[in-house]
C-alpha cells in the first residue's frame, strides 16, 4: 500500500516505524519493484502506468 500514500504521509509512517520498532526488528515492505529489469513490468506498475491500479500509484519504490 505504500505506493498509494502521499510523500508526507509516507515519511511519517517510515519515521514511526523506526521510532516504535525494536532495534533488532526486521521490516519487510512489499511494493512494486522499481529495480525490476523488465520495462514492461515497470510500465505496468509505475505511477500513471498501464496496470489496473497504477493510476493511483504515487511512488515506485526501490
Amino acid at each position: 500500500m505504500f505506493e498509494h500514500i502521499s510523500d508526507s504521509n509516507l515519511e511519517l509512517i517510515i519515521s514511526n516505524l523506526f521510532k516504535y520498532s525494536n532495534k533488532k526488528a526486521r521490516i519487510r515492505i512489499a511494493v512494486p519493484d522499481g529495480y525490476h529489469t523488465d520495462p514492461t513490468y515497470i510500465d505496468y506498475v509505475k505511477p500513471g502506468g498501464s496496470g489496473p491500479a497504477a493510476d493511483d500509484h504515487r511512488h515506485l519504490l526501490n
